[in-house]
This record gives structure tokens, sequence and C-alpha cells, in this order.
């Protein structure tokens, strides 16, 4: 997975940047990590929330303002949009499992490993946002999608062509991150839901028109289902080489791959495609949405004791609010999985408990009989126990297995995991995390920890467990974020790991002092 943004705040063009199961940001202030991190859960108080735009600037997790807010500053700058681009991939059992039989969608889909879609967002008079622009390429394809200020259709391109889109419109449905592509009926002005049907009503006319006979919806049906979407020569070749109706093959035989015949057949292919290319990449992006854990970088300090409330918690907040709540509501099994699980990691374990009518958050620690509680302890306990108790809560709990088998992707966005914790701790986090990674890969979920941090030490340990074998390098990315001096733009780029656990391309001084003088 890819993900990248233009003129987001310091963002100007990052490019796609990869998402490894162990992702680092690092930066100074200011420099753009967090905004890329919190893109992450904008997405999901966005997909989660009823609003009239695809992006809620301003919500429950974070607060970018609005999207004049959001946009970049730069006095320089003519560009008045925000891009956001999603390379996705995409299993094939949950394609065929989701999608009911869509003759040529069909056939996109046995040849579709990846997809990139790129939207641009603006602003109107009134500072609402909307999506102006829209491409999606997959294999070697190219639709691109423009949506003027009224946000109605404007045109569509496919490969660099326009094709004709009187009869097309774009509507906002489920709260979509993209919106949906649909036609209208040629005979009555509204909104076509199956609109497969009527694109390939002009395909079968395309296609017997090219044969010069009338054709059943059969036989058109036995060529479809032989077309390549592999690449456009391939579709092409699968074109003028079938054999199932002479009069067709006849026709098609002689053509060249620039022939505006074969250019027009193809681009009615792809365009009954779009619909469900569109729904498909917007339930991939809504998933990443929904499976998103974000954790706040200043989390709710200790108290000594908790309120109890009825309620069915299970899940940490993201600013670890109602972790005795959560803990309090473990089974007996689950908290001893939970307890065992923490030993094993850090050497110690939280337990919640009533006393007094109250809820008491206490440490337990490892050849140590007594427990103390939370408020009694040091700031960074308040700060990593929410971490710790999220991770294990989405990743590890069996009773969340099945909706993690569903989704096949757990994302966690958390920022400054190193608060006020001693080095060693910061350590015992990295071996977690890493024991997470290797764990879910035999439970069929895909697990992304995007780690927003100032910690050398979180750095060099992750190094030393590569150099170890306890992690891979190809699982982790590491992206550096460098402000522009005086200028509201940053560069981006990645730095890797070697087999030895050393940074390649690691800017020299990344993090000494910078004496001015």
């Amino acid at each position: 997975m890819k993900i990248g943004f233009k003129n987001l705040r310091s963002l100007v063009n990052t490019g796609n940047l990869s998402i490894k199961p162990m992702t680092i940001l690092l930066g100074q202030n200011s420099s753009g990590k967090s905004t890329f991190l919190r893109t992450f859960p904008l997405l999901k108080q966005s997909i989660e929330t009823r609003t009239t735009g695809p992006i809620l600037w301003y919500g429950r997790f974070v607060d970018f303002g609005d999207f004049s807010n959001a946009l970049n500053e730069s006095e320089n700058s003519k560009n008045d949009f925000i891009e956001y681009s999603f390379e996705l991939d995409f299993n094939k059992e949950n394609i065929n499992r989701y999608y009911r039989k869509k003759p040529v969608f069909e056939n996109i889909e046995r040849n579709l490993d990846n997809c990139l879609v790129a939207i641009q967002l603006k602003g109107d008079k009134e500072n609402k946002t909307y999506t102006s622009k829209m491409q999606i390429v997959f294999n070697d394809f190219d639709i691109e999608i423009v949506i003027g200020k009224n946000k109605e259709l404007e045109s569509i391109f496919i490969d660099g062509i326009k094709i004709k889109s009187d009869n097309l419109t774009m509507v906002n449905l489920n709260n979509g991150f993209l919106p949906t592509l649909f036609l209208l009926k040629d005979d009555e002005n509204h909104f076509a839901l199956s609109s497969e049907r009527f694109s390939l009503r002009k395909i079968f006319k395309e296609i017997s028109s090219i044969s010069n006979r009338k054709l059943s919806d059969e036989t058109i049906l036995k060529i479809l289902n032989q077309l390549n979407f592999n690449s456009n020569k391939e579709l092409f070749d699968s074109i003028i080489k079938q054999d199932i109706v002479k009069g067709f093959a006849n026709k098609v035989k002689d053509w060249e791959i620039e022939n505006d015949k074969y250019i027009n057949l193809k681009n009615h292919l792809i365009t009954s495609a779009i619909p469900s290319l569109i729904s498909l990449c917007d339930s991939k992006i809504t998933s990443i949405a929904n499976s998103t854990s974000y954790i706040a970088p200043l989390r709710a300090t200790a108290e000594r004791y908790y309120r109890p409330q009825d309620l069915n918690v299970d899940e940490v907040d993201f600013q670890g609010k109602n972790l005795a709540l959560v803990l309090r509501n473990f089974s007996q099994s689950e908290r001893n999985e939970f307890e065992k699980w923490c030993l094993n990691n850090f050497s110690f374990f939280p337990r919640a408990k009533i006393l007094g009518g109250n809820i008491s958050v206490t440490v337990n620690f490892k050849n140590n009989s007594g427990e103390h509680n939370i408020a009694d302890l040091g700031f960074g306990f308040s700060q990593i126990l929410p971490v710790i108790v999220q991770i294990w809560t989405g990743s590890l709990r069996k009773k969340n297995k099945r909706y993690r088998r569903y989704s096949g992707i757990k994302i966690y966005a958390i920022e400054q995991p190193e608060l006020h914790l001693h080095p060693k701790i910061q350590a015992l986090i990295v071996d977690a995390l890493i024991s997470v990674i290797n764990f879910v890969r035999n439970e069929e979920l895909s697990v992304y920890f995007i780690l927003e941090t100032h910690s050398e030490t979180i750095v060099n340990a992750i190094g030393t467990r590569i150099y170890k074998k306890k992690i891979d390098k190809n699982d982790v990315n590491v992206i550096i974020f460098e402000r522009e001096n005086n200028k509201p733009k940053s560069q981006v780029y990645e730095v890797k790991y070697s087999d030895d656990g050393t940074l390649k391309n690691w800017p020299y001084g990344f993090f000494e002092e910078e004496w001015q003088f």
C-alpha cells in the first residue's frame, strides 16, 4: 500500500510513499510528519460521519480547520487543490466475494492486483470541499473524471481521449469517499442505479454493428468473456483474435491498435466498468479508514479512581480516556491472555478492579507480588498503557478475530509512542510491535504501525532487530520530512535499512543539535 499528497499544508508533493508493517515518520517540528500521520484519522472521521463533502476537516479525532486552512499556503503557488493518491492492493477472493458477476468488470478483476486512485479536492465559494477530479489507473488503462464547480460531471478521459458523457452524472452515495458515476436513462432524467446494464446495451449495439448482424445477448457475452484486460495490447489482441462470431472476427482481424473503431469499442468497455471500479476502490479506502486506530500524542493523565459505566466498550479511544472501562470489560479468559502477553513483552501488566464502588487501575510487575495504583507511578505509564491495550485488542484479541479476517487490514497511527518513557521501555515497545507483525501473518491480517517519533532509541532498536533477523528489512520504511528554510514546503523522502540494520542515505547529523552563530 502506498499513499501520497499534494498541497496538503506543507506536503506540496510527497510522491506515493510506501506504508510498511513498520513505518517510521521522522523530522523536526512542523516539518509535516504529523500532517501525514493524521490523514489516517482524518479519513476515519470523514467516513464514519455523514458529511456534505468527501472530507470532514474538523472532527472527533483531528482538526485541520477547513479546506482553506488545509491548503498549502505558499504565495507563489497557483494550485487551488489538495490531492490524495492511493496505490491499492487487492485480494481477488475479496473482490469475488463482494461483487456479483458483471460481464466486463469480472474480466478486469481477474488481473487486477493493484490500482492507483488519485482524488483532487477543491473548495467552492462557501469553502465547502468537493471532488474536482478523480483518476483511476489499473494495468495500463488510465481513467480521468473531471467535475466542475457546480459539482456536475464535466468530462471523462480514457487513455487521454475524451469520451461522450452527456448522459452521465456523478453523485455521492452512502457517505463514501469517492463520488459514484451513474448513467441517466436516455428517455427519462433520473438515475439508473444499475448503470452497467445501460452501458452494456451500447456495447451490445457496437458489437452487433461491427458484425453487420443482430447478435444474441448470449453470443455477445461469450465474446466479452474472452477479453483480456491485463493491458491495452492484450485487450486488443483478445478482440482481433476472437473466433466465436465469424462476421465479427472478419471485421476486426485487420484492425490496428490505433484504429478509431478499436478505441471506440475499448472506451465503451472501460466506461461500463467505471462504476464497479469506483465502488471497489471506495470500499478499499473505506476499509483502510475504518481499520485505523489513532493514538494522540498526549494521552489522558492517570486518575486514582474512575467512575464505572454500563458501556460495552472494547476499544481504547484515541486519548486513552476510557482505558479503565476497556480493562474492566475484559472477560476472565481475555484478562489472562492479555496479562500473559504484557508480562512476556513488558514485564508488567495493568488491571482494573472495582474498589469502593469505583474502578481502580493498577500495575503489577513481574517477580513482584505487590500492585500499584497507576496514579502512584510515573507519568509515562499513563501514556504507554493506552498504546499497549489498543494494540492487543485490535490485533490479538480472539473476540475480534472474525472482523480482522473480514477487513484483512489493521492500521495503528501512533504519535510519539516514546512520550515520557525510559529508553529501555521504548525498545520493548519495538519488540512488542515486531511480535505482533510476525504473529498476524498466520491470521490472514496485514497490520501496519505508523509511528511519528523523535526517538533515536526507537530508530536504533529497529536496526538492531533487523540485524538479529527478528524483522525483515523489507517490512520497515523510514520517511524523512525536512522543512525548507522559510518556506511552507517540506521535502519528503524514504530511507531504507540494510541487512546489517544500518540506514542507507541517512541524513548526516539528523539527531544532532544544530548550532547557529
